[in-house]
């Protein structure tokens, strides 16, 4: 991907949303016009509002992307903002009122995942993919959305990245861990060859109810994963760390943006897990493979009882680089090949017959930490360099797990992987219907 020739500047507004009285709303909305004045006196291009934007009652218009159009002639910019829409959908729309020739004017991105409404709701949702995956032209430029909680799943941006955008852009409501938003930024961008960027709100709500961890996010990521930096509009200041700040702008210019060395993703530490239902060789998996049933290329299944439990092993095998493409992994998660099995527990298995140190840990530590967490699944990695196995942890981090005499012990119970993401919940955040759409998308990667 080059981005010779393109100075594009990114503006990431870490806004103060949902006031709950008449005096923040007051606050918020001042707050607003403030910020959207220092914005249009800067050289910024795009200004990018959280999942959930605050916007004054002052646009007459009910229509999305007629109010998103109004704030883009506003600032004097182009904007992506956020709305939930009067049938529940939740939407960032990008509109830019001054769009040249072969620009994108107005396009939206209906949010897929941990929301009420989906565009995963509807019948015709195969034939007319792309129109929910808009690629915006801008500044010679490519661009993707995503929202929330899509990031942590890669088939959303990566039906971007193969459709070969040069940034995705993922806005976020607020209440994100740092740590695992940022992982999942970072492979996004890896494995997509692009940059990702994703901003965060600030709930007031929230803020009363004593939730204390606000998310206030402002990242980007290059496709060597490494972080870019980024300044405050206010001081002109380098963010140094993650100490971002509420009603603030921060400032991404890829012209000049410099790479930081990337944050080390990998548990530093290998532990036991506390529960333990199954031993797998710790050297050479292939061993125990041999053992059994191959279904198709890379998929294999063994019956297993523990604890007085039949389980199905499914073990997906991916060579080398094919760990970087999701869809590797994902439609072998999701083959129909293992309709006849019940109780399935899944593992991921990445052979590597050769991965340098540093391409390890730049790359494919990253991205093997996020294939874990994001399919809920256990991961076995063996190179010549080293072997490791990881596990999701109940509260979705990841744990490194130690080799104990040529031996892993695994905890079946955090290997749910696809079926503990569509399982049937009281939630009306997460639906079981929408698999077999979501299962679409993937097909249409394949094809």
């Amino acid at each position: 991907m080059s981005m010779n020739n393109v100075e594009i500047k990114v503006g990431l507004y870490i806004q103060e949303f949902e006031p709950s009285n008449k005096k923040e709303c007051e606050k918020v909305k001042n707050q607003f016009y403030k910020t959207i004045e220092n914005v249009r006196d800067s050289d910024i291009d795009l200004l990018v509002f959280p999942e959930t934007s605050f916007r004054p009652d002052d646009f007459p218009s009910t229509d999305v992307e007629e109010i998103a159009l109004a704030i883009s002639e506003m600032v004097g910019k182009a904007v992506i903002v956020g709305f939930r829409t009067s049938n529940y959908m939740i939407c960032g729309v990008f509109a830019n009122a001054f769009y040249c020739e072969g620009e994108t004017r107005t396009a939206i991105y209906y949010k897929h995942i941990f929301t009420q409404c989906s565009p995963f709701d509807m019948e015709d949702y195969e034939s007319i993919i792309d129109n929910y995956f808009p690629v915006v032209d801008f500044k010679g430029l490519k661009l993707g959305m995503t929202i929330c909680y899509d990031l942590t799943q890669s088939i959303f941006s990566r039906k971007y990245g193969r459709d070969g955008v040069d940034i995705v852009i993922n806005t976020t409501g607020s209440d994100v861990n740092i740590r695992k938003w940022s992982a999942y930024l970072k492979t996004r961008a890896i494995e997509n060859n692009c940059y990702a960027l994703c901003v965060d709100g600030y709930s007031l709500i929230k803020k009363q109810k004593g939730k204390t961890e606000q998310g206030m996010i402002a990242l980007g990521y290059n496709s060597k994963g490494q972080r870019l930096s980024s300044k405050s509009l206010k001081t002109n200041k380098e963010v140094l760390s993650d100490e971002f700040e509420k009603d603030e702008v921060y400032v991404i210019d890829f012209s000049v943006s410099k790479n930081t060395n990337s944050e080390k993703v990998l548990p530093q530490n290998a532990t036991v897990p506390k529960f333990e239902d199954i031993k797998l060789p710790a050297d050479n998996i292939q061993e125990y493979l041999d053992d059994c049933k191959k279904l198709e290329d890379g998929l294999y299944v063994k019956k297993k009882t523990a604890g007085g439990v039949s389980f199905s092993l499914v073990f997906c095998v991916v060579n080398g680089d094919e760990i970087l493409k999701p869809e590797c992994v994902l439609s072998k998660l999701y083959s129909n090949a293992l309709d006849a099995y019940k109780n399935r527990r899944y593992i991921v298995v990445c052979k590597y017959a050769d991965c340098g140190k540093t391409y390890f840990d730049d790359i494919i530590a990253s991205v093997i930490v996020s294939r874990t967490s994001e399919n809920y699944v256990s991961l076995i990695f063996e190179s010549k360099l080293r072997n490791l196995c990881l596990q999701v942890t109940r509260t979705k981090n990841v744990q490194l797990v130690e080799n104990v005499n040529g031996k892993y012990s695994l905890d079946l119970d955090r290997a749910k992987g696809p079926d503990l993401l569509w399982e049937r919940r009281n939630s009306q955040k997460m639906s079981s219907k929408w698999k077999e759409n979501f299962v679409k998308l993937l097909e249409s990667l394949n094809k």
